[in-house]
């Protein structure tokens, strides 16, 4: 997904032209080619996920499943223009640096179309912090994000527009604007950067508040001389730091590569091109194990799983009380939230199930 052009000169290698030729595409070219590639291979992984979870989306809101589709379709079209960028750079045998470096149709697109993917997944984290903050910390919360994630859509956008408008140019020589190289570099760090910022505040605010949950669930388990909460939320928050840890490294060292390299290789596009994929497939990977979750939890027994705590506090002491209460929480007619409050207001120490949060009716 380039969006400047690599500024490689011939007589940086003391070779014939032919060999300078051949090593200014294997730099330029060369990383586009394998992100290319990987997006594409990424793309076969998201469909199969998405399948799988689409056989247990039955009972999710439409608004999770709409986010699925949109990052679904969009790493799906992203992966159909970084097709047609192989297929175009190479039938393509000019080496030229004006021929190697000119931007086309498809390579300016997929910036744009994969900004789609990261918009939806990050939106549905963003609605999963809203539900485990406080309710003094959810709208400055909801400011910062929509911020970051608005200011990484908008600057891809306007790297497409600008490739656009240029014709895939960077230098005035072949027609671009003299500001177009400047503000392609300015778009691309705030494209990079405020996605990876985003990942970041997303991550710590919900493992920081499953962290919480599972000392409270833990403490109030251990007053009431239950297992703890170690199997459940503990799980749920490694799921969280694996979703976001891809897309968060990705495009920091995308960024970092971008700042260093751009002047002598197109390095950090080789990893700029995996995030709309990677930001479907950490969406799916969350929402398959919330699915797999639930089935757990209807079919095996709860104290051995671990995974909802202190059911039957509050309720008839017995495990007729807590089978009812699990098939609230199960089927949706009571969310966490509801649960954790009742918990709270009780004296309880009760945790969620923050996997089976993330679909459902009012989860």
């Amino acid at each position: 997904m380039g969006s400047t052009v690599s500024h490689i000169d011939q007589a940086d290698y003391p070779a014939a032209q032919g060999v300078a030729l051949q090593l200014n595409s294997d730099w330029t070219l060369g990383p586009l080619f394998f992100g290319w590639t990987a997006n594409v291979f990424l793309c076969g992984v998201t469909v199969s996920w998405l399948a799988g979870y689409w056989r247990r989306a039955k009972g999710d809101r439409w608004t999770v499943k709409s986010a699925v589709l949109v990052a679904a379709c969009s790493e799906v079209v992203t992966a159909i223009l970084n097709m047609l960028s192989i297929i175009s750079h190479g039938k393509d045998q000019n080496r030229s640096n004006d021929a190697i470096s000119l931007l086309r149709g498809p390579d300016a697109l997929s910036v744009l179309i994969g900004a789609f993917a990261a918009v939806a997944a990050q939106a549905f984290f963003a609605a999963r912090c809203w539900r485990v903050l406080p309710k003094a910390a959810r709208i400055p919360f909801l400011l910062w994000t929509a911020v970051l994630v608005l200011a990484s859509a908008g600057s891809a956008f306007g790297i497409t527009i600008v490739e656009l408008i240029n014709h895939g140019a960077t230098d005035a020589t072949r027609g671009a604007s003299p500001d177009a190289y400047e503000n392609l570099y300015n778009l691309a760090l705030a494209w990079l950067f405020c996605g990876a910022a985003a990942d970041i505040s997303i991550s710590a605010v919900l493992i920081t508040r499953l962290w919480q949950k599972k000392r409270a669930a833990n403490a109030g388990a251990a007053n009431a001389g239950r297992p703890g909460a170690d199997g459940g939320l503990g799980g749920f928050m490694r799921v969280t730091f694996e979703a976001a840890l891809c897309t968060t490294i990705t495009a920091i060292v995308s960024g970092f590569t971008y700042v260093t390299l751009t002047e002598t290789t197109n390095l950090s596009y080789a990893f700029s091109n995996l995030l709309p994929g990677l930001y479907a497939l950490s969406l799916l990977w969350v929402l398959n194990s919330a699915h797999r979750l639930a089935e757990e939890i209807k079919l095996a027994d709860l104290n051995t799983i671990q995974l909802v705590w202190d059911l039957s506090a509050s309720l008839d002491g017995g495990s007729d009380g807590r089978d009812r209460c699990l098939s609230r929480i199960v089927e949706g007619t009571v969310s966490d939230a509801e649960y954790w409050a009742e918990g709270e207001q009780e004296g309880g120490g009760r945790g969620v199930i923050f996997g089976k949060a993330v679909g459902g009716r009012r989860r």
